[in-house]
């Protein structure tokens, strides 16, 4: 039986009388990845900010529960207390998530200390975290400014603990390390158990790494299913349009 690490109910988005984002349901289970796919505008990161209490000025309802912790956006101290300790963002622009005065190392002991670790807890979880996802402990002298895009998503997918949620992560990288970072999530879900929601606009990307898709469009989700049928056997248009819209190599031209 699958452990749920989150389940959404009912999760609405709305500014004034407009609403951009409704889920009526969504579960991300230990070792599980769940994609939301749509083009931009369609509400699916407006669905993922708010689900971690991170969309200010907007009114917020339906029931988010964490790890069995039910309701965390009821009271947000619930909410905070797992933010950063079990559950982690991995945002479109990594640098520009970090601190850029301060030096990786010490970023990463005030994230981890904020969040209950004693000093040498929090050392010595950076250290093996940094193995993890295959970085020299030598990047932890250097300041945002001076690592790449991968390297920065790299420290901050090993800060993540439980749960990852991903906001388009390999949107801002190349091809070659938009490959490297997703055999990384692949490879934390199948060797720590690790929970993945992404987002992404990228439907190919994701058929790879995804359990199961859901397809938004118009803050309304059109499509949700194991991702061999969403992509075998889409049964709307717009989502044969997202899957028809992917290259295919040696396809034909015209």
């Amino acid at each position: 039986m699958t452990t749920h690490l989150l389940t959404v109910r009912d999760l609405s988005v709305s500014y004034g009388d407009r609403r951009v984002s409704f889920v009526p349901e969504l579960t991300v289970g230990a070792g599980e990845c769940v994609a939301i796919v749509g083009e931009s505008g369609s509400g699916k990161t407006s669905a993922l900010l708010a689900l971690l209490g991170l969309h200010p000025g907007a009114r917020v309802s339906g029931v988010v529960d964490m790890f069995g912790t039910e309701d965390v956006l009821a009271e947000r101290s619930r909410l905070t207390g797992l933010l950063g300790r079990r559950v982690a963002l991995i945002s479109q622009s990594p640098i520009s998530a970090l601190n850029p005065t301060m030096r990786l190392g010490r970023f990463a002991e005030v994230v981890l200390r904020k969040h209950g670790r004693s000093r040498a807890e929090a050392r010595a979880q950076i250290t093996a975290a940094l193995s993890a996802v295959s970085l020299a402990p030598d990047i932890l002298t250097r300041y945002p400014h001076q690592v790449s895009g991968g390297q920065a998503q790299r420290f901050a997918i090993a800060l993540a603990v439980e749960l990852i949620v991903a906001d388009e992560p390999t949107s801002a990288l190349d091809v070659t390390v938009q490959a490297e970072i997703v055999a990384l999530l692949a490879s934390l879900r199948r060797d720590r158990g690790m929970g993945l929601l992404i987002v992404s606009h990228d439907i190919a990307l994701v058929s790879g790494l995804a359990d199961r898709i859901i397809v938004m469009k118009d803050g309304e989700v059109v499509e949700a299913g194991p991702t061999r049928s969403v992509i075998g056997n889409p049964t709307t248009d717009y989502a044969r349009a997202l899957i028809g819209a992917v290259p295919q190599i040696g396809g034909s031209t015209s």
